[in-house]
C-alpha cells in the first residue's frame, strides 16, 4: 500500500450536472487554463447533447423545439406552440440502450481464479457507496454504449506522510482503493504519448461538481477540475522513451465579491503506487483517437428525431384535415357567428365548409413506415416489442441485422472486460499486489443467430428421416448442419431454404403494394383527393 500522502483526495462521484453542464467562465477555449476544453471535446459535444435528449424523449424535444422541431416559415407562434404540444418522441432509443445492455448482462460477468482474496472482498462494494461491482460494471457498459465511451478512475485515500497504518486503523478509515465512474463528457482535454509503439495517456482535466458548505449551515454546489499528469522521458531527439512521475492538482471555481469569477488551486500532489495514471477507457462506439469517439447507437438517434419530426408533422396535417374551416357568405357586418346553434342567413346567402384534401397524408404515412424500417435495421427496439409502424422484415433480413448488432456489441463487451481487467491492476499496484486478475464479460448472445427458415426446413427433413435426432439437435444449437452430415441432405435442405426465402420475400413485396394499393384507393375523404368543399346549407 501506499505509505505517503501522494494519493488523489476523495473527489466523490461523477457529480456530474448535465451533458452540456460547463463552467459557464470566458476560459474554456484558453489552452493554458484548467476548464479549457480542447477541440476534439467539443467536437462530440453536439452528438452527445443529441443522444442525450433522445433518451429523455418529449421533454427534451419540446423544451430544445428550435432545434429538433422549428418554426415553418410561415408558421405563427400560436400554431408552433400547438404543433410542439402535440408532438410526443420517439422512445425506441432508451428501450434498444436497455435491451443492448441487458444482453451482455443476461449471464453476470465473473471473476477468474487468479483475483487475489483481498481485492476480491473489496469488490463487494467497489466504489466506497456500496455498489456492487456488477452493478457498477453495468452502469459502465450503459454509459460507454450511450455516450461513446466510459473511463473507470481508481483512487486511494490521502494518508500522512511517512506513515504506514496497521490494518485496524485502515478497516476504521477506509483506507483502500475505490473505483469511480467517469462520463466521457467529464473529461475535457487529455494528452497522451506513443510509447514503444503504444499510445499512453500522459495527462487529463475531468470537470465535475460538488457540493461544499455555506456559512453556517447551507451548501452550495461549485465546479472544480481535477488535473492528472505524469512525466515523459524522452531521448536525446525529443522522442518520448518512457513514464515518469505521476502528480495531481485540484482547481476549483471561485467567484470573489465582485462577481468576478476565477479558478484557482487548491490542492495538489503526487500519485504512489500505478506506473501509469489509473484511468482505464472503455471504447464502446466507433473510435477516432484517444478519448474521441461515436456513441454506439448515435444513427438510431438521429433516425429516432427524423420520425418524432414527421410524426409531429402528420398530428399538426391530421388535426388541420379534421377540422373543416366554415365559409358563410351573405351575413351583415359585425353579425355574430355561433355553429353551435345553427346560423340564420339572409336571401341568396350560403354556407360552406372550407376541407382540405389531405393529398399529403398518404405519402407521410409511407415515409412513417420507411423511417420505422429503419429504425429495426439500426438494430432498433419498439418499448411495445413492435413497430406497428414499420414493415414487417423477413427472417432473412432479421437475422442478418442481428448478427451485426451482435458483432458489434460483442466488441462492446471485450473492451468492457479489458477495462475492468486494467481497473483491477491499477487496485492491485495501490495495493502493492503483483496482479489484479481477470474478469470474464459475457459474449454469448454473439453467436450467429439460428435462421428461422433454416430450422423449419431441417424440421420437415427430421420428420421425413431425411436427418438425425442428433443432427437436427446440432441445427438447432449452432445454425448448420454437423461437418459429417449427408453432402446431398445438406445440399438439398440449403436449396429448400433458400426457395423459403424467395418465396417470403416475394410475398412481403406483394403485401406491400396491396397496401400502398389500399392507401391509394381507400373511401376516407380525408385522404382520397375529394373536393374541397362540401355545401351545408
Amino acid at each position: 500500500m501506499a505509505d505517503s500522502s501522494s494519493n488523489t483526495p476523495n473527489i466523490g462521484g461523477s457529480g456530474s450536472t448535465g451533458i452540456l453542464s460547463g463552467s459557464g467562465g470566458s476560459n474554456v477555449t484558453n489552452p493554458s487554463s484548467p476548464d479549457y476544453e480542447c477541440p476534439a471535446y467539443r467536437e462530440q459535444h453536439a452528438r452527445w447533447q443529441r443522444v442525450e435528449d433522445v433518451r429523455e424523449g418529449t421533454d427534451a424535444m419540446r423544451r430544445n423545439r428550435a432545434l429538433y422541431l422549428p418554426r415553418f416559415e410561415s408558421e405563427d407562434a400560436k400554431d408552433w406552440d400547438a404543433r410542439v404540444n402535440m408532438t410526443f418522441a420517439n422512445t425506441d432509443y432508451e428501450q434498444t440502450l436497455t435491451d443492448h445492455v441487458g444482453l451482455v448482462f443476461a449471464e453476470p460477468p465473473k471473476l477468474e481464479d487468479d483475483v487475489p482474496e483481498e481485492m476480491a472482498s473489496l469488490l463487494e462494494d467497489v466504489d466506497g457507496e456500496g455498489s456492487h461491482w456488477h452493478v457498477f460494471a453495468n452502469a459502465a457498459l450503459e454509459s460507454g454504449l450511450h455516450l461513446g465511451h466510459v473511463a473507470i478512475w481508481t483512487d486511494f485515500p490521502a494518508i500522512q506522510p511517512n506513515y504506514r497504518p496497521r490494518l485496524d486503523e485502515q478497516q476504521q478509515a477506509n483506507l483502500r482503493p475505490y473505483w469511480t465512474l467517469v462520463q466521457a463528457h467529464e473529461i475535457i482535454s487529455w494528452r497522451s504519448e506513443r510509447i514503444g509503439g503504444v499510445e499512453a495517456l500522459t495527462q487529463f482535466v475531468r470537470r465535475s461538481h460538488v457540493t461544499i458548505d455555506d456559512g453556517l449551515y447551507g451548501t452550495k454546489p461549485v465546479c472544480q477540475y481535477l488535473v492528472v499528469s505524469q512525466a515523459v522521458t524522452r531521448d536525446a531527439d525529443g522522442f518520448a522513451i518512457g513514464l515518469g512521475a505521476i502528480v495531481w492538482q485540484l482547481w476549483r471555481e471561485h467567484v470573489d465579491a465582485t462577481g468576478v469569477r476565477s479558478v484557482v488551486q487548491v490542492a495538489a500532489d503526487s500519485i504512489v503506487g500505478p506506473k501509469r495514471i489509473p484511468l482505464r477507457v472503455c471504447y464502446c462506439g466507433p473510435k477516432f483517437g484517444m478519448l474521441h469517439t461515436r456513441p454506439f447507437l448515435y444513427g438510431l438517434a438521429t433516425t429516432a428525431i427524423e420520425e418524432t419530426q414527421v410524426r409531429s408533422d402528420y398530428a399538426a396535417v391530421m388535426h388541420k384535415t379534421n377540422i373543416p374551416v366554415p365559409v358563410i357568405k351573405g351575413l351583415p357586418p359585425g353579425a355574430t357567428l355561433d355553429m353551435s346553434n345553427g346560423i340564420g342567413l339572409p336571401e341568396n346567402g350560403s354556407a360552406e365548409y372550407l376541407e382540405p384534401k389531405g393529398t399529403a397524408i398518404p405519402a407521410t404515412r409511407q415515409r412513417l413506415a420507411d423511417i420505422g424500417l429503419a429504425i429495426q435495421q439500426q438494430g432498433g427496439v419498439a418499448a411495445s416489442g413492435d413497430l406497428a409502424h414499420a414493415r414487417t422484415m423477413t427472417a432473412t433480413q432479421a437475422a442478418q441485422i442481428a448478427r451485426q448488432r451482435n458483432a458489434r456489441l460483442s466488441r462492446a463487451a471485450r473492451a468492457l472486460q479489458d477495462t475492468l481487467e486494467g481497473a483491477l491492476a491499477d487496485m492491485a499496484a495501490f495495493l502493492k499486489l503483483p496482479s489484479g486478475g481477470s474478469v470474464l464479460v459475457n459474449r454469448d448472445f454473439a453467436g450467429s443467430p439460428v435462421d428461422p427458415a433454416f430450422v423449419t426446413v431441417c424440421l420437415q427433413a427430421y420428420k421425413e428421416g431425411a436427418i438425425t435426432r442428433d443432427e437436427m439437435r446440432y441445427a438447432l444449437q449452432h445454425g448448420e448442419l454437423p461437418e459429417d452430415a449427408d453432402p446431398e441432405t445438406t445440399a438439398a435442405i440449403l436449396d429448400a431454404v433458400d426457395a423459403a426465402k424467395a418465396d417470403a420475400e416475394a410475398q412481403a413485396e406483394a403485401n406491400r403494394r396491396a397496401a400502398a394499393v389500399d392507401d391509394a384507393t381507400t373511401g376516407d375523404p380525408a385522404t382520397d383527393g375529394s373536393a374541397a368543399t362540401k355545401e351545408a346549407a
